[in-house]
This record gives C-alpha cells, structure tokens and sequence, in this order.
C-alpha cells in the first residue's frame, strides 16, 4: 500500500487478544491500551491469556490458546514471547521460538485471514542478562540484549507476514532521550507503569494507526513523562510504521505500465482479495495482470482497485495512447509558459520537447528556435513528451489558441 495516513476523524472498534506472560499482565496493559483508545474516542475490546513467565512453545502446545483464537474473528491477536527466549544465540531461537510463532499465526489465520497477527517487541533487561551473559555474550549489556530483541521479532514479523509493535524500539528511545523516566520496576526487567504506558501508546498507534498525540489518557503519570512517551511513539512507530511491517496485510492497488503505441500491458499487485482496473474508456478487468488496447489514441486514466478484507485501496495513472514508453505525467516543477499558448511556449528546468501529439494521437510538427518552440497552424490540445540531458522525460499538456 502507500504510505499509511491517521485517520483522525473516524471512531474505530478493535478487538484484541493477547497471548503472552507477566510482561502483558503487570499493569494490565491491556486495559490501559483500552484507556489510552477511549482518550481518543475509539474502543478496544480485548481478552488476554498471560500466565507468568509462559514461554511460546508452552502457548503453541496450549488447548486454551487456540480456543481463544477461534472464539471471534479478531482484528489482532498480540503474541509475546518469555522476555529472553528471543535474545538467545541464533540457532537456539531458531529451533526453539520461530517454528511455534509460526504455529500460532498460521492457527490465527486459519481461524480468520483477516486476523492480524501482531508480535509485541520486548525491551532488553536494565543492565543486561546477568544470568546468561558467560552463555551469550551480547546478554551482557541492555544494548546488546536489545539489539538480538529487536532483530529477532522483526524476522519473526517478516516470517509470517505478521506485523510488530515496536515497544522495545520506543523504549529504547527514551532511555535515549529521557532518561530520568524510569521504565522498570525493581526487577530491572519487568515495566514500571511509565513503562507499561509507553507500551499502551504503542500498541494504541500500531492497532489505529493514529498519532499518539490524538490520545489524552494520563493515569497516574505527570504530563511531562506522558508527553515524553508520546514524542517517542510518534517518532519510533507512527513515523515509520513500514519498518514494523504495519499495514504489510493491506490491500494494495500499486501498479507500473508497459506500453506500445495503444497497447498497455500492466502489472498488478498480489494479495488481494479481488481487483478491479477501469481503464478508462468503458471496458474493465479483474485480471491481476491484464493487457488492454485503445482503439483510439488520446489521453486515458486508468484506476486499479485493490480490495482486501473488506478494505479498498486505490491508485490511478493517467496515459498517453500513441506514444512510446512511460513516464512521468505533469509534472508541475517542469514549466511550460505560457499555457495556454498563442503558438509558441519557452521549457524551463533543462528539458527539451522530444514529439508532441494531438488529442486523437496525430503526430504535430513543431519548430525550435533557442528554446522557444512553435507549433504554427496548430490549435487545440497537444501532449508534449520532455526529455532531458539525464534520459528523463515526462508528458505535459498545453492548449494552443
């Protein structure tokens, strides 16, 4: 999809289940998640599985886990793993963690494909792990426990086509940039409520989609550490949720374009659920990768949309029949002046008229005097096509009086 954009204006209902251990439980992040979405004017409904210290094998081998799965058609269920068991060396985590991720997501997109299976990204332990730092050394520091964190539910994210909400990355931010909140309880790996907040926000942003800052909900923190918070999620998530994998279940109506002459060959996205091109001259396809032939020359948009999960995501290009190739169309920092025209225009920007052709695809001589270009005994519409010295080029429209 394109980039993703607040929608600021519509109240959303969101149902969540969480899957995960003490690090869910202590504060019921879960409830402050709902707090944090009723500030904003949305509603979270949830229901949570977190026995404490629960390590994801013991939830992929849980009857009670996949009961909870199958009992709604949920928008995200949350998925946590022990907070070391994705820090440990590479082929550890990759026999003991990833294979039983991938048995919960599959479980949850068997229950429902719209379901989003959304990894919830733990932080590294205060000063480290003290107790495996001789068995891995990057346990030995917070930055290097967090780093293997971090990488690990990233690729679990990509592995299933899952997205992830980054809380550790926010947490990391503010021990970065505000470093006087103290984000742990006493245990130095368990969240303080500041830090279960930081994770509210969070998961607020990740689920609506929406900046942090349209949030008010406080709880028992003082303004200036939730302000704090809400700058780290909007810079860590909100601004770079692709980096998360957020939106990567979306549908998508992004396509390129292959043409000859009146012949337009286009290439789809995959994942959808269903497409539906409109080319722009009455005929349709919902091929993923058609082909389509203009009987006339002239300009033609052609609109593609994408349909998943009951969501729609549209794209439009507009083309020129009757000219070769595929470019940019209209761009406005390329100037053509003046338009309209009494005959003849001056280019500015370094691009040069390489053909120009009529609404009905005629090819229209022109002449070229030091940039100045004439068109005489021609009125109406012309496309130009605009080369420049580096291969570039882009269609422009003018009207000649």
């Amino acid at each position: 999809m394109l980039s993703l954009v607040s929608k600021e204006s519509i109240a959303q209902t969101k149902s969540v289940l969480f899957i995960g251990n003490s690090y869910t439980n202590v504060n019921n992040l879960p409830n402050l998640l709902k707090e944090v979405a009723k500030s904003a004017g949305d509603t979270v409904i949830s229901e949570s599985h977190t026995p404490g210290g629960r390590q994801i094998w013991q939830h992929a081998n849980d009857p009670e886990v996949f009961n909870l799965i199958r009992s709604r058609n949920w928008d995200y269920v949350v998925i946590q793993c022990q907070s070391q068991e994705p820090s440990f060396p590479d082929q550890q985590v990759e026999q003991n963690v990833f294979p039983y991720a991938r048995k919960i997501c599959d479980s949850i997109t068997a229950n429902n494909p719209c379901t989003i299976p959304l990894f919830y990204m733990t932080w590294g332990r205060k000063n480290g792990d003290a107790d495996n730092c001789g068995f891995f050394p990057p346990l030995c520091t917070y930055e290097g426990m967090d780093s293997v964190l971090r990488s690990n539910y990233l690729k679990m994210g990509e592995q299933n086509e899952a997205e992830v909400c980054g809380v550790g990355a926010v947490w990391n931010e503010l021990r970065k940039e505000s470093s006087s909140i103290e984000l742990y309880s006493g245990d130095e790996s368990h969240p303080s409520y500041a830090g279960s907040m930081a994770g509210a926000y969070s998961f607020y942003s990740t689920i609506f989609r929406k900046s942090p800052m349209e949030a008010s909900y406080k709880g028992g923190l003082i303004q200036v550490v939730l302000d704090s918070i809400q700058i780290a999620v909007e810079s860590v998530i909100f601004s770079n949720m692709s980096e998360y994998n957020i939106g990567v279940s979306d549908p998508s109506s992004n396509f390129t374009i292959t043409k000859s002459g009146c012949t337009f060959t286009l290439d789809g996205p995959d994942g959808n659920d269903s497409l539906l091109w409109d080319f722009g001259d009455g005929n349709i396809s919902k091929m993923i990768d058609p082909t389509h032939e203009y009987a006339t020359g002239g300009e033609y948009i052609i609109k593609l949309v994408g349909i998943r999960c009951g969501q729609a995501d549209t794209m439009a290009q507009t083309v020129l029949c009757g000219t070769s190739g595929a470019g940019i169309w209209d761009d406005i920092s390329v100037l053509t002046y003046p338009n309209p025209s009494n005959g003849s225009i001056v280019l500015a920007n370094g691009y040069f008229i390489e053909s120009a052709i009529n609404n009905i695809g005629e090819s229209i001589p022109f002449q070229n005097t030091e940039n100045i270009y004439s068109f005489s005994g021609f009125k109406g519409i012309l496309f130009l096509r605009l080369l420049n010295d580096r291969g570039e080029y882009i269609t422009k429209k003018i009207i000649v009086e």
